[in-house]
């Protein structure tokens, strides 16, 4: 059983996925392996070996036509797994941010509602003794000013 599909391009790039989306990204499966046999390296013009852990066994035909079209296609596996990855995470970041909102919006229901009106009327009962403090200084300044 293939546990990976390795894909290494002279240039540096890797591409390495499960066969599910190894099928997936290139539309079609990678063939099965030969009996007993846990990898297979191919590199053009190079070698074509087939392994069981780190010891060739075997090897296959070259040119291989089915190695040189994957290799033709990674610029298509590399966007396919991009654009996957991509809604993968946009998924993920819609759920985080929907279950943080619900959170938060549980959270505020459980808080106590701000009480705007009895604060507001407090401080208007105490605008208005002050103002009944102040008529009182001012009718005293009267009477002794008439005195």
């Amino acid at each position: 059983m293939i546990d990976m599909i390795w894909v290494r391009t002279p240039d540096g790039r890797h591409y390495g996925e499960t066969p599910e989306n190894f099928e997936r990204d290139y539309g079609q499966p990678m063939p099965a392996m030969p009996y007993g046999i846990t990898s297979i390296e191919y590199e053009p013009g190079i070698r074509h070996t087939f392994k069981k852990g780190n010891n060739v066994v075997d090897g296959g035909p070259m040119p291989w036509p089915f190695g040189d079209e994957i290799l033709r296609s990674v610029d298509r596996l590399h966007a396919n797994k991009e654009a996957r990855d991509l809604a993968v995470k946009e998924a993920l970041d819609a759920k985080i941010k929907a279950e943080t909102e619900a959170a938060v919006k549980a959270q505020r229901a459980s808080m106590p509602k701000p009480r705007i009106a009895g604060t507001i009327a407090d401080e208007l009962n105490k605008i208005r003794e002050s103002i009944e403090l102040l008529r009182a200084d001012v009718d005293l300044l009267k009477s002794e000013r008439y005195r």
